[in-house]
């Protein structure tokens, strides 16, 4: 197959293709953060007192106590939300792209997603060049050697007219030997320029760009890995073939990048690499070409901090600039699960669903896989340049993502390096090249994994990616299910809607889809509980509620809800629980007797775990605890049904609203 798109344009032909994988976009509409980022669009205020630009549409909190209250006050985040909490990505390039949407295209969710495509068509055409270009078997003109045929390398030789760039690049003449063909180093190795076609390939069919494709939300991926692979282009044509614009539009593709996502930070990793390996100049120039992204790189940062971004008090993301210990740790629990999932199975999303037992369980899989990998990986890393690229590229480039919690949608970056090298490999393997061990043991298992490969990558993938692709629309779904049976009413906009038990903390989704919709929300919600937890709910008067979860509140990742029980080693519940911790981490603790005021309540920590976090909460209601302006509910099988408050001096005990 490879063979025979290489004889034909295959860009267009894999741009096709990955645009057919990814057209049930089309049907999804505005899902999850969507809604927020059209709100910010839009200049729509969640609640009062709370200001959010169109330039600031990834600001979900904004470590402004005031502005966090009136979020806690209003219900979209829960009471124990850290009061200084903050979560605000500076993506201007991005922001650019959603204020075109909803101010142009607000009526016609699909042109949106017709928008976002395109940026995945050209996300595919600059990695397939890219891929061309440094395993390709036409070499650049400084290079020599004619075009070829395909499945020919071409022959290094000598070039009547070196390339004269800047930082002194004249090669000939200056003391260094002109650089041969990388696609004739890598053919001195075995490796057929076929893999530049199979990797492209690979790349458009890997499942962790379906997010990106198909979420609104998530297309600053794609932008920034369009514009992060053209800084990769421009900075090889400048280096290798003395285009002196590339010295100018390297560092201006790479600031497009990082103004698109953070993510973007793993251009970084690839231009290192390059360095190392393919810059064919005397180290110190190799250094030297490197400043000017560097400096846009350190530019980037400054204003990051000096504009009060980043995260800050949640325990799903770990900010590398304001905690790098703790990022480090993320480094070593994140990265193996990442590059397995990358190459292998199971999916990093499923890591959010585990207990933390069965996390440790595939983190040690991880690990193993990737030993084993690495030792298959080892003779052709050895031996070619390009290869050795590919994989520190794609090392170096998974540490940025490991600051959020693990997903396959975050692999833009490492899936570029990931599949090169799995292109090369198997191209290796195929064509029996000279780097293969003799040992039969060795080629036998290399022919197993090749297999497994192949199954995974080039059958299973493209199954699974429209599925995929979809999958924030079944997320939205899950939400829409879990509502319906909650029936405001016209009354609801003077009542607070108190839930016992919920199964999500945050009922932000919900209003804000009634809201856009122009159906009336509650003025306010509460919920007593944590999410998807059992809880046992005493009065002790006419206005108060204590509230103990079984196991306290900001249970730990993959902790049990029930101490009475071990957890499930796999649950969705696992995954819901994990959000608690969004709005508050450990290293922000609540102290016994504190208290949080809002509108509808106050709430006071009246008991603490052994390990330091609230086991027992207090609510002090404004009103009569059966004044109409208080609606109760309670979660039952995943769906929300009316609630009675005990009688004063008794106890009820609340299953999880997921049991």
């Amino acid at each position: 197959m490879c063979e025979w798109m290489a004889g034909r344009r295959y860009r267009g032909l894999l741009v096709a293709l990955g645009l057919l994988l990814a057209s049930p976009s089309l049907f999804i509409g505005l899902q999850t953060d969507d809604l927020m980022i059209r709100g910010a669009a839009l200049r729509l205020s969640p609640a009062e007192g709370v200001r959010r630009g169109p330039w600031e549409p990834f600001t979900f909190f904004n470590g402004d106590p005031a502005q966090n209250h009136a979020l806690m006050d209003k219900g979209y985040v829960p009471w124990w939300m850290y009061p200084r909490a903050r979560a605000a990505f500076f993506r201007p390039l991005a922001a650019l792209t959603h204020l075109l949407d909803f101010r142009v295209l607000d009526d016609c969710p699909a042109l949106m997603h017709v928008h976002s495509l395109l940026w995945f068509a050209a996300l595919l055409w600059t990695a397939a060049t890219l891929y061309r270009r440094l395993m390709g078997h036409n070499p650049p003109p400084s290079q020599g050697g004619g075009r070829g045929r395909v499945g020919a390398c071409a022959a290094p030789g000598p070039n009547p007219h070196p390339p004269r760039g800047r930082g002194g690049l004249s090669l000939e003449g200056r003391g260094v030997k002109a650089p041969r063909s990388l696609a004739g180093v890598e053919g001195s190795t075995g490796i057929p320029p076929v893999p530049a076609v199979l990797a492209a390939l690979l790349f458009t069919l890997d499942n962790g760009h379906a997010w990106p494709a198909g979420w609104l939300s998530n297309r600053n991926a794609l932008i920034a890995g369009v514009f992060g692979f053209l800084a990769i282009l421009a900075h090889d044509r400048w280096r290798r073939d003395g285009w002196r614009p590339g010295a100018l539009l390297a560092p201006l593709a790479l600031a497009a990048a990082l103004l698109a996502k953070e993510e973007a930070v793993g251009v970084g990793a690839y231009l290192l690499a390059y360095a190392a390996f393919l810059d064919p100049a005397p180290w110190r120039r190799r250094l030297a070409a490197l400043a000017p992204c560097a400096l846009v790189g350190i530019a980037w940062c400054a204003a990051y901090k000096a504009l009060g971004l980043g995260v800050v008090g949640s325990a799903m993301y770990v900010d590398p600039g304001h905690a790098p210990l703790a990022f480090a740790g993320r480094v070593v629990r994140n990265a193996p699960v990442l590059l397995a999932a990358q190459w292998g199975f199971p999916e990093a999303d499923i890591s959010s669903m585990l207990s933390a037992a069965a996390f440790r369980g595939l983190w040690v899989w991880a690990v193993a896989f990737l030993i084993l990998l690495g030792v298959l990986l080892a003779p052709l890393v050895r031996r070619g340049r390009v290869a050795r690229f590919w994989a520190l590229g794609m090392a170096l480039s998974v540490a940025p993502v490991c600051a959020a919690f693990p997903m396959n949608r975050l692999l833009m970056f490492p899936g570029l390096g990931a599949m090169g090298l799995l292109a090369m490999w198997l191209g290796g393997v195929r064509a029996k090249a000279e780097w293969l061990p003799k040992a039969r043991a060795w080629r036998g298992l290399a022919r197993a994994l090749a297999a497994l490969f192949v199954a995974l990558h080039l059958v299973l993938a493209p199954l699974l990616f429209p599925v995929r692709t979809a999958g924030i629309w079944f997320v939205g779904k899950l939400v829409e299910t879990h509502y319906a049976a909650l029936d405001p009413g016209p009354e609801a906009p003077g009542q607070t809607f108190v839930f016992v038990n919920p199964a999500a903390c945050s009922h932000m989704l919900w209003m804000l889809t009634r809201m856009r919709d122009g159906r009336p929300v509650p003025e306010r919600c509460l919920s007593l509980g944590p999410s998807s937890a059992p809880v046992a709910i005493t009065r002790s008067d006419e206005r108060t509620l204590v509230v103990r979860p079984a196991a306290g509140y900001l249970l730990p990742l993959g902790g049990s809800p029930d101490p009475g029980r071990p957890p499930a080693a796999f649950s969705f519940a696992h995954m819901v629980r994990f959000f608690d911790i969004l709005f508050r981490g450990p290293d922000h603790p609540m102290r016994l007797g504190e208290k949080v005021e809002l509108t509808a309540a106050t709430v006071e920590i009246t008991a603490l775990t052994p390990d330091g976090r609230p086991a027992e909460a207090a609510f002090r209601f404004r009103v009569l605890l059966e004044d109409p302006s208080l609606r109760w509910f309670a979660c039952r099988r995943g769906a929300f049904v009316p609630f009675t408050p005990p009688a004063i001096g008794q106890t009820v005990s609340v299953p999880s609203g997921l049991e």
